[in-house]
């Protein structure tokens, strides 16, 4: 009778242990959404502002020669090494509605910010 109590402790033990690291991995896997305002880049964010991983859709106005396009693409990291980047400017699109100059004033903010 005792060892039947035993086992039912382990399986209890064992259970909560199951749940309990299957809702760690939900918290520290479940994305993080950050939007930019550059024309619509999305990154999706493990915990630790993307320690796991981090999946940015690159979808962001590039200006060149007095129009705007758009840089598209999606850029993969894993443990803040970049493992896929098909990042390409879109040249068969314009950017309808977008003023040059505004464009270029951000574009040269955020590329100041990164270096």
């Amino acid at each position: 009778m005792k060892n039947n109590f035993g086992q039912k402790i382990v399986k209890t033990i064992i259970g909560a242990l199951v749940i309990a690291f299957v809702l760690c991995d939900v918290v520290v896997l479940f994305p993080r959404i950050t939007k930019k305002d550059d024309g619509g880049t999305v990154i999706y964010r493990s915990i630790g502002s993307g320690f796991i991983y981090e999946v940015e859709r690159r979808h962001s106005y590039y200006p060149q020669l007095g129009k705007v396009y758009y840089e598209v693409g999606t850029i993969i990291k894993l443990f803040g090494k970049e493992i896929h980047n098909d990042v390409h400017v879109d040249y068969t699109h314009f950017a309808v509605g977008a003023d040059y100059s505004e464009v270029m004033e951000t574009y040269v903010e955020s590329t100041q910010e990164s270096e």
